[in-house]
């Protein structure tokens, strides 16, 4: 329920949804959640020296670690993130969508040593209803779900290919790719492609 309220702050701000998968075992499962959300979780978590993962947490431009549901926090992170100015400008091409896939080039300028470029395919807007567990009947509306994941060092060009999921539109997705260093997880720069506002 806040994200959205936190992305409504700044139009700098692109809120990814990571669904993780390690609340299936409750009886219902997240049909957005995955393994790979919950090991990238859990390489924060031992960066930051955490106890163990928890959710709602959010991670804002790889620098801070909040409780999600701490909307104070959150802002003043999410403040102070904004201050800074980005060290790598990222440009989207030729995108195409080909045999369910997407495929596109990533122009990377800047200072983008020691960096990975991170692509993902966002899908906009879900409503899901809850069978099991302890959100059991309830109805939970998601956004920015991240759909498909990639990441490779960064180059002056590189290429992508993300799986499609079936049955989205050209309202229903975008594209996000962000450069993320490697020594501290600190994004330097992001861009996002929408296709419906081509």
């Amino acid at each position: 329920e806040l994200l959205p309220e936190l992305a409504k702050l700044d139009s700098n701000i692109i809120p990814l949804s990571f669904h993780v998968d390690y609340w299936n075992r409750l009886g219902w499962t997240d049909p957005f959640s995955s393994s790979e959300n919950s090991e990238r979780q859990r390489i924060y978590a031992d960066f930051w020296k955490l106890e163990s993962v928890y959710t709602p947490e959010l991670v804002i431009n790889g620098e801070y670690e909040v409780v999600g549901s701490n909307k104070s926090q959150a802002e003043s992170s999410i403040k102070k993130a904004l201050l800074e100015k980005s060290s790598v400008k990222i440009k989207i091409d030729e995108v195409k969508i080909i045999d369910g896939k997407i495929n596109f080039n990533c122009h990377a300028d800047g200072d983008w040593k020691k960096t990975d470029l991170v692509a993902v395919l966002v899908q906009k807007n879900a409503t899901m209803k809850v069978k099991a567990g302890e959100n059991r009947g309830a109805t939970l509306s998601h956004i920015n779900i991240v759909r498909s994941f990639y990441k490779e060092p960064a180059d002056s060009k590189n290429k992508f290919s993300l799986a499609m999921p079936k049955n989205l539109t050209d309202k229903d997705w975008l594209l996000v790719v962000y450069s993320q260093q490697t020594n501290d997880f600190k994004i330097t720069g992001v861009v996002q492609y929408d296709p419906s506002k081509i």
